[in-house]
């Protein structure tokens, strides 16, 4: 019987021993566990700000297509619009040409403007 309460005893302060490594091993998962908790919200609340910064830069390429599509479009139109002038300015010159040859033929030159 004494050798039995000598086996009951060890095994008490066994068991004692793994309820106290147990114990502390619950703090520390408890206390890792609200860590990590802070972390994940910092982390939730970091990830929504850079998704609104996402949304906002989304916009801002939007708005800058839309103005670059806008300038090419203007572009095209002075190209257009330059084109016409400049086939203009060679219709006129050529009817200047067309005038003076005109002119020369049907007035008299210097040397029959003497007589």
């Amino acid at each position: 019987m004494v050798s039995e309460n000598g086996n009951l005893v060890e095994t008490l302060a066994g068991k004692e021993k793994e309820i106290d490594e147990l114990s502390r091993l619950s703090s520390w998962a408890e206390a890792k566990n609200s860590s990590l908790a802070d972390k994940l919200g910092s982390l939730e609340k970091q990830n929504a700000s850079l998704k609104y910064e996402v949304c906002m830069l989304e916009k801002e390429i939007q708005i800058r297509s839309e103005e670059k599509e806008f300038s090419l479009r203007s572009a095209d139109a002075a190209r257009r619009k330059h084109l016409e002038s400049v086939k203009m300015i060679a219709e006129l010159e050529a009817e200047c040409k067309r005038l003076r040859v005109m002119v020369r033929k049907r007035l008299p030159g210097p040397p029959l403007c003497r007589r």
